[in-house]
């Protein structure tokens, strides 16, 4: 392991508990020293800008390269031949979401307000997973003077995956409403846990950030699947807001798409044998719609 708590040299778990259990501690260890690192811009400049900047901000996360090693800031530590760009793990550490999260676990809690709590989690998760994102110097009219201001310059796509993604998209289209919105049909085969697409409708996406909207990143079948899928239609710059993560689907995931950006709200423990979370919040998708 890093002095940063990164896994350095790890293999795939392949379903060893030794190497689940190593993973898990990496992961968790570098959440919580891993501190003050800086996240590079992932956001795009519209061609009428005159000028963008993306203001880097400190956060709390576990950065890895795809094949386990550490990706080190400038300067802070032995550089490497970079095969591929690292992976970053956004672990959201806000009081407010530690509250909505607890909400949501609790099984007690109905639809009707298991929903509202949704969408009010994943404004949180959408502010932090679009922190970076470029900006572009304006002017304007107070009711007293002229003034300059900062405007969003990037452009986002939404994509939930469904149906359970369907539940964080409002909170997307309320911070920016103008934003095209694509889905992706994924089913999970129950004996193989597999995903198969059944369902692809997306706008334009070169040049734009996609927010792909998947409340329960388990094995990271789902969001690996969706991922090709984006890529294959153009996607450059991915970020996935899930609600609760496993360390073996951020592991799926970090294997196979190792440029995408991962905003949780939570890393949980580990899957059981039906490749639910653990602790996790049962079905989203069920607790969402009553079903």
């Amino acid at each position: 392991m890093a002095d940063d708590g990164s896994i350095v040299g790890a293999k795939g778990t392949n379903g060893d508990p030794r190497d689940l259990a190593e993973l898990r501690v990496g992961l968790r260890a570098g959440l919580e020293r891993a501190t003050a690192t800086t996240v590079e811009p992932v956001g795009c400049a519209t061609r009428d800008a005159p000028e963008t900047t993306a203001t880097p901000t400190p956060h709390r996360m576990c950065s890895i390269l795809g094949d386990g090693t550490t990706s080190h800031p400038k300067g802070a530590g032995p550089t490497r031949e970079e095969r591929r760009p690292p992976v970053a793990l956004h672990v959201v550490d806000h009081p407010l979401a530690h509250s909505l999260l607890t909400a949501l676990r609790d099984r007690s809690t109905p639809p009707p307000l298991f929903r509202v709590l949704s969408k009010r989690l994943a404004l949180v998760l959408c502010i932090e997973a679009t922190r970076s994102a470029a900006t572009e110097t304006v002017e304007v009219e107070t009711p007293i003077k002229s003034t300059t201001g900062r405007r969003i310059a990037s452009t986002f796509v939404a994509v939930p995956i469904l149906r359970a993604g369907l539940g964080m998209l409002e909170a997307v289209t309320e911070l920016f409403p103008e934003v095209p919105v694509g889905y992706i049909g994924l089913e999970r085969d129950h004996a193989t846990f597999e995903p198969s697409l059944y369902y692809s409708k997306l706008p334009p996406l070169q040049g734009r950030l996609v927010l792909l909207l998947d409340p329960m990143l388990a094995t990271g079948g789902s969001a690996t699947a969706a991922c090709a899928a984006l890529f294959q239609a153009g996607a450059r710059n991915v970020s996935l807001v899930s609600v609760v993560s496993a360390p073996e689907g951020v592991r799926h995931l970090t294997d196979a798409h190792p440029s995408v950006e991962i905003y949780t709200a939570a890393l949980d423990e580990g899957l059981n044998e039906h490749a639910y979370i653990v602790p996790g919040l049962g079905d989203f998708g069920d607790r969402l719609f009553g079903t």
